[in-house]
């Protein structure tokens, strides 16, 4: 028996939809998407850094330098009234904030000649949030190459490259699984560059706070 095609009744139903979309009122129909701005911060880093007027080396101890400003502009946050009641409801702030006498300090790390320091400041802030009921060492290695960008793993980064990174469930990773080399080409796990290999943790809701 040959199947029955339906094609006059799928074309009944493109019809219909056809009609209700032209009978609409335009003010109930989704504008057209539209390409965000790039942040001038971004532009600006670009084009010194092709220029050759971005100094990646500290003066005085050569040190490398990781921090690239994210290419979405967030500025217009700055006008949106903001408190810390917001976070914090009316629960009054302590005096004082010290995270060694709260057992939260992460161990000092190095990142050595790899412009990196973006994903020591990640790791760091999660482990300092588990802490000091559960202490894990998380790979900075792993973010540096699977960040999702076209530049090289030590070519810095910030920290809306992080969130993407950990909202995707990327990471975080165990540093025993992918531990730190401070090289300029991804020597990460196979795995973990295609995307196989998930994340033993995952971040929920993670927050960054723009400048304001």
């Amino acid at each position: 028996m040959k199947p029955v095609r339906s094609f006059p009744r799928t074309a009944a139903i493109l019809a219909a939809a056809l009609m209700l979309s032209a009978i609409l009122p335009a003010q109930e129909r989704p504008s057209p998407a539209a390409a965000a701005p790039l942040n001038p911060r971004f532009l600006e880093y670009r084009s010194n850094l092709q220029q050759g007027k971005i100094r990646m080396w500290t003066e005085a101890e050569g040190l490398p330098l990781g921090y690239v400003p994210p290419t979405v502009d967030l500025s217009y946050l700055s006008t949106i009234p903001f408190s810390f009641e917001d976070l914090l409801g009316s629960t009054p702030l302590p005096a004082t904030y010290d995270l060694r006498t709260l057992g939260r300090l992460t161990p000092i790390r190095n990142q050595l000649t790899c412009g990196s320091c973006w994903t020591f400041a990640t790791m760091a802030s999660i482990e300092s949030a588990l802490m000091p009921g559960e202490g894990r060492t998380f790979s900075e290695n792993n973010l540096k190459n699977t960040a999702g960008r076209d530049a090289s793993p030590c070519s810095g980064g910030n920290g809306m490259m992080a969130t993407a990174y950990l909202a995707r469930w990327s990471g975080p990773v165990n540093e025993t699984d992918d531990p730190y080399v401070p090289a300029d080409v991804s020597n990460s796990p196979a795995s973990y560059v295609s995307g196989e290999a998930r994340a033993g943790r995952h971040s929920d809701s993670p927050t960054e706070q723009p400048d304001r």
